[in-house]
């Protein structure tokens, strides 16, 4: 009886001993579990950057000096960055305007006041890193185009140009700004003026001849003249074959006149009010005419005669 309880309990102790050994098991299967490792997939995509111009600058920062009678290259360079990268700049756009134009930028051109262009690369953009790129954007402008320097008619304000990139997205634009200058210039159409025949001691009368003046600058002008026989000054408005006329024998006016009711010519600048306008893009190059009289002595002169007389333009800028 003792033999056989003192088995079973030791047999007893001898299964508990194995559910120990059982319950490590599940422990070390755990542990091996967690060394094993996984891929795990990323995603992201970049966001745009719109290009930004800077370091705009128009005609080398000097003002700008337009020509008589023709177009005038005028010059306006930039720097474009884009963070994306400057191939993904797609163009660049500029304008140039007088600055207080109404509109601005986006007025209608305008070869007074308003000027567009696109601008073309300089091909320093190399790809990949690279994020700037400069651009030159070139304009022509003409003749008429208005001054904005001190006395001008448009003193107050100044010409801006302004380069506005883009990458489809938009774009930062960038300006700078120059003065224009005052052109003055008239050119005269008529080579010659010829009275012809004139008795001694006559007038041309009601009969006037003329000369075509052109506006081929950017303000309104009135004009001065003077006259001589061969040299500047000598009192005479022309040279004869015998003898001289006198300077202001002969006559002058803005509109036809009779003879004695015109302006005297003298030695000596005198002014003429001839109003005559400056070019727009209908009219480039708007004409006027002078008129002209004139008369011979009773006497003291024979053959044919002859003299110059000298037209220059005077700056009128409140007309307009």
């Amino acid at each position: 009886m003792v033999n056989i309880g003192y088995s079973g309990i030791k047999a007893i102790i001898r299964k508990e001993n194995i559910l120990i050994a059982s319950c490590i098991i599940p422990v070390l299967v755990a542990f091996a579990g967690a060394a094993l490792g996984a891929d795990v997939g990323t995603s992201a995509s970049i966001a745009n950057s719109v290009p930004v111009a800077s370091s705009a600058m128009l005609n080398s920062a000097v003002d700008i000096t337009l020509t008589a009678n023709e177009t005038t290259a005028v010059e306006g360079i930039v720097t474009i960055s884009d963070d994306n990268g400057c191939s993904d700049i797609n163009n660049v756009t500029a304008t140039l305007f007088r600055t207080n134009v109404t509109g601005g930028t986006d007025a209608p051109d305008d070869n007074r006041s308003h000027y567009s262009t696109v601008c073309t690369s300089s091909g320093d953009c190399i790809g990949g890193a690279d994020t700037t790129e400069s651009f030159s954007c070139d304009f022509d402008m003409l003749w008429y185009s208005d001054p904005t320097d001190g006395g001008s008619i448009y003193q107050n304000t100044d010409w801006t140009f302004n380069a506005t990139p883009t990458d489809g997205y938009g774009g930062e634009s960038d300006t700078a700004q120059q003065e224009v200058l005052t052109l003055t210039s008239i050119a005269v159409l008529t080579d010659s003026i010829a009275f012809g025949e004139i008795a001694l001691g006559a007038d041309t009368g009601a009969v006037n001849q003329n000369t075509t003046l052109a506006n081929h600058g950017n303000e309104n002008l009135d004009v001065w003249i003077k006259g001589y026989g061969s040299i500047d000054g000598d009192g005479h408005c022309m040279l004869c074959t015998t003898g001289n006329v006198s300077v202001d024998m002969l006559e002058f006016d803005s509109s036809p006149f009779v003879y004695g009711a015109g302006q005297d010519l003298g030695s000596l600048d005198e002014e003429l009010d001839l109003d005559l306008d400056r070019g727009n893009d209908t009219t480039p190059r708007p004409e006027k005419l002078i008129y002209y009289g004139l008369a011979f002595p009773a006497g003291g002169i024979s053959g044919s005669c002859s003299g110059t007389i000298v037209i220059t333009a005077q700056s009128d800028p409140t007309k307009d």
